[in-house]
């Protein structure tokens, strides 16, 4: 059966004492850094971020919109930690399907730790000859959702620098740093622990998910042909890879991609088939359990990665679903104050 870790049963603990109600506004105290570690860019694009898992110091991928903190099966087999079977199966975007779990005596980010923690065992032996290294260092799995919504995730990639800070503070005072563009968007935190925005694409509002755990920004396949007219034989397309199940993915140019005061021209997008929400209508033929999606079963219109979002100072307010967007070279500064 799948549960929460205790690190996410303890942090939304807190989570709920901080929502019982709002500071004053004469009273509002400080951020404060519960978490602070460096991001290290990865030759695609991604970025890691250093974990400590059974004492040892590894790098798990920074992945937003996974909804379960996942370990790579090799170094559970180093580890030699318990494995079990878990009654929900998680079907990543190229449509494979995990269900396993393993359970690690600690895990931890920056001063934060927890015992005895459940995470989603994934096979990524196939794609390790395509990712690509920062100085030698490999993905041993993906930090996601599950541990990162029961803080504010400042996400500051002009100094590559992630911060999880406390859900203790007044609404709206969280822009710590100077910027003369600020795109201030409601968000909906969704079942599977992602986030959905809006954002507007050549003159249409799209539901939007930011991933982190992504090289290119996609559009749905069907919201590309409805909208756009745009499929994968569409004019200056040009292949920009596989999934894992051997589908070529083609990307289009579009004109602007906007959020209140911010714009990016020119984004290079990648046209994604639902991969996930295919491998969920076969399974539920013959399998009658939870299923959990990074999407859920139905793909967003637009996913927001990396290309994009590496030029961006990012701060996700859970408490308040509310996402702040700033140009990331807007003169970053380190939050107020950090937690004892």
């Amino acid at each position: 059966m799948l549960t929460k870790s205790r690190l996410v049963l303890s942090v939304l603990a807190i989570s709920a004492l901080c929502a019982g109600s709002a500071p004053a506004a004469d009273t509002c105290p400080p951020l404060k850094v519960m978490a602070s570690v460096d991001m290290v860019p990865l030759k695609n694009g991604r970025v890691m971020v250093p974990v400590n898992v059974a004492g040892r110091e590894v790098y798990f991928v920074l992945a937003t919109a996974v909804p379960m903190t996942s370990i790579d099966a090799a170094l559970v087999d180093q580890l030699n930690v318990p494995r079990e079977h878990s009654r929900v199966k998680f079907v990543g975007l190229s449509g494979e399907v995990s269900d396993t779990l393993a359970t690690v005596p600690t895990f931890g980010i920056g001063r934060l730790k927890a015992e005895s923690v459940e995470l989603l065992v994934t096979d990524s032996h196939r794609n390790k000859a395509a990712m690509a290294e920062a100085g030698g260092l490999v993905p041993s799995g993906a930090l996601g959702a599950d541990f990162l919504r029961a803080y504010d995730v400042d996400l500051d990639f002009g100094a590559n620098k992630l911060n999880l800070i406390s859900r203790d503070h007044c609404e709206g005072n969280v822009v710590y740093w100077k910027s003369e563009r600020l795109a201030k968007l409601p968000m909906l935190v969704m079942d599977n622990d992602k986030i959905a925005f809006s954002m507007n694409l050549d003159g249409h509002d799209l539901e939007t998910i930011l991933n982190t755990g992504v090289p290119m920004s996609t559009i749905n396949m069907r919201t590309a042909k409805t909208l756009y007219d745009v499929d994968n034989d569409s004019p200056g397309n040009k292949v920009e890879g596989k999934l894992g199940d051997g589908t070529v993915l083609y990307s289009h140019v579009f004109k602007t991609l906007s959020a209140e005061g911010l714009a990016i021209s020119n984004p290079k997008i990648v046209l994604m088939p639902n991969r996930a929400e295919q491998t969920i209508q076969h399974m539920r033929h013959g399998w009658r359990g939870p299923l959990l999606a990074p999407a859920g079963q139905q793909q967003p219109d637009l996913v927001l990665g990396m290309a994009e979002l590496r030029h961006l100072h990012v701060y996700i307010d859970y408490h308040y679903q509310t996402i702040y967007l700033t140009p990331a070279d807007a003169g970053s500064s380190a939050p107020a104050t950090t937690a004892p």
